[in-house]
């Protein structure tokens, strides 16, 4: 994980570096406008890079963008804006995954935290769990073992042991790791089969020395050994045989891995003792030595990482979503602004202004507004100052209300400006009694959309009163339920 982290560090300054003269030029006259103080600045050409690849490789999405982009900065440059943003996110984007690859350098390095276990929790029937064990108190130092619990059996469950072995290979394949069965120190490996498929059966004659298992009975051995007795059953189909076998006890030495075997026996017998049972206990000691457990439980931190891969994407999502949330905003604002639009203009054309000097006037208030008040913004206004500003700079004034309903592209301001255009191209009289249909049709509208939105919202709280229903009928059940 270091090696894979590492070289995504690299990698990613190594892309800074490259790129880092990328449309430079472009960057410094979009912060001058803006604040040439941004932290990420060194960041930018190469966020601006990446953001032109991807405009490249979704034509659809940009396009969508820069139709937001424009509807939003009226009075901006929509482009320079977008190519800022795009440059920011993508910087953004850098850094946190330049944090993940620096943190999941650090993390791969953590040790693993080890939690104190007296139990093992069983599997669920027919399932085998492995546990990997670190046991305190064998020897000097921690001691791993591998642990198998098989899977809680039902009481009535039997389980029987079909044995198949040959005596001539079964006296090589019980050894285990003893060197002969002259020198017997740990204990044995009973196989259950052998060669051609024959069956093999134990019974100890000296359980006292040596169970049906090959487990070693005795603890305390004498020197010169003791011998026990196994018998072989050898079967295959109607045939049997029975062989003796003799097995020379020699004491071990009390090393970690005499230790380890007892402890490996202890376990064995617990899980197959305890089979109906939901857990298995851990052996506190073993010839005396104090013994402790613990499994290695990965730290949360090491997810850490992956949650800086995931948040670029996150917060690019987050960014569109608001973006689009505004873009709607606006066309709502601006379809709320127009039965005052309609009937300020309406009433200065009544009182004998024309169209420009009545738009200059709204303007003109829209602008002493937004000098008393920082930060006041509409943008029904926004793009009646672009339009203002067009016909001062000689387009045809006609032409100009015409784009201004375009621009808006409510239905509405698409009538309105029609309707300028031709009353000042033709020349048609009446726009009175056109702007007072508009208004009565634009108040109709209102009234229509609050009732909308009045729908939406009592849908929207259908969910908070089921929520409130399921409550009740749970605090009036439960305890019926429990009464019984």
């Amino acid at each position: 994980m270091a090696l894979f982290f590492s070289c995504l560090m690299v990698g990613l300054v190594v892309i800074a570096v490259w790129k880092r003269d990328y449309k430079k030029e472009t960057i410094d006259n979009i912060l001058s406008e803006e604040n040439k103080k941004e932290w990420l600045r060194f960041l930018f050409p190469m966020g601006l890079w990446i953001y032109d690849l991807l405009l490249k490789k979704q034509p659809a999405q940009s396009e969508e963008e820069r139709e937001w982009a424009n509807a939003l900065y009226v009075r901006e440059d929509a482009k320079k804006k977008l190519q800022l943003q795009g440059a920011r996110q993508m910087a953004n984007f850098w850094i946190c995954l330049f944090l993940a690859s620096v943190l999941g350098i650090v993390v791969s390095f953590l040790p693993d935290t080890q939690i104190q276990k007296t139990e093992l929790e069983r599997p669920e029937f027919g399932q085998t769990k492995d546990y990997s064990l670190t046991v305190e108190g064998l020897e000097e130092g921690d001691q791993t073992i591998h642990v198998s619990v098989d899977g809680k059996e039902p009481e009535t469950q039997g389980m029987i042991a079909v044995f198949d072995d040959a005596f001539d290979s079964v006296k090589e394949q019980i050894l285990g790791e003893n060197e002969s069965l002259e020198n017997v120190q740990t204990n044995l490996s009973l196989v259950s089969s052998t060669i051609y498929g024959i069956r093999v059966a134990w019974k100890s004659l000296t359980p006292e020395f040596l169970d049906d298992f090959g487990v070693i009975q005795i603890q305390d051995i004498p020197p010169e050994g003791v011998t026990a007795q196994l018998q072989v059953k050898l079967s295959y189909s109607m045939y049997e045989q029975y062989y003796t076998l003799d097995v020379r006890l020699m004491m071990p030495n009390k090393d970690a891995q005499y230790y380890m075997m007892l402890l490996t026996k202890q376990l064995k017998d617990e899980n197959n003792n305890t089979k109906t049972k939901s857990i298995v206990t851990l052996p506190e000691n073993i010839e005396g030595k104090k013994l402790t457990y613990k499994t290695v439980q990965t730290q949360p931190i090491r997810l850490m990482p992956a949650l800086f891969l995931l948040l670029p994407f996150i917060l690019y999502e987050i960014a569109r979503q608001k973006r689009k949330e505004a873009f709607e905003n606006r066309n709502k604002q601006l379809i709320a602004d127009y039965p005052n639009f309609v009937f300020e203009l309406g009433l200065m054309i009544q009182c004998g202004l024309n169209v420009r000097t009545a738009w200059n006037r709204l303007t003109a208030e829209y602008e002493e507004t937004q000098h008393k008040c920082k930060g006041y913004q509409r943008y029904l206004f926004e793009e009646m100052l672009v339009t203002r500003n067009q016909i001062e700079a000689g387009v045809n004034e006609a032409a100009a209300y015409g784009a201004f309903g375009r621009r808006c592209r409510a239905h509405c301001y698409l009538k309105l400006g029609s309707s300028l255009e031709q009353n000042l191209r033709q020349g048609i009289s009446g726009l009175e009694q056109q702007l007072d249909q508009e208004l009565t049709q634009a108040l109709e509208q209102r009234k229509n959309q609050a009732i909308q939105d009045g729908e939406r919202m009592e849908t929207k709280m259908l969910f908070p009163m089921f929520l409130l229903l399921g409550l009740v009928m749970a605090i009036v059940m439960i305890p019926a339920f429990m009464s019984m």
